[in-house]
């Protein structure tokens, strides 16, 4: 299972970078924790503890400061 979702989804975000830039998919990529910690705590009812918060924050500020960056360019 490991093996089939690792080898599936680095080929869909190969496959995007022909159709997108690489900052783009590279910045969606690094919001894959985020969205799994929400995912997670929306469907499973998973506890989001300060640590995680403050974490996805930092990544969320971090990914939007950049984008921000490259259309100012």
């Amino acid at each position: 299972l490991g093996t089939l979702c690792t080898a599936g989804s680095h080929t869909l975000w190969v496959r995007c970078l022909a159709h997108f830039k690489a900052t783009n998919t590279g910045t969606i990529s690094c919001l894959a924790p985020v969205f799994g910690a929400i995912l997670a705590w929306l469907l499973l009812g998973e506890t989001l503890t300060i640590r995680i918060v403050i974490g996805g924050s930092i990544v969320l500020v971090t990914a939007l400061y950049e984008t921000l960056k490259q259309r100012s360019m």
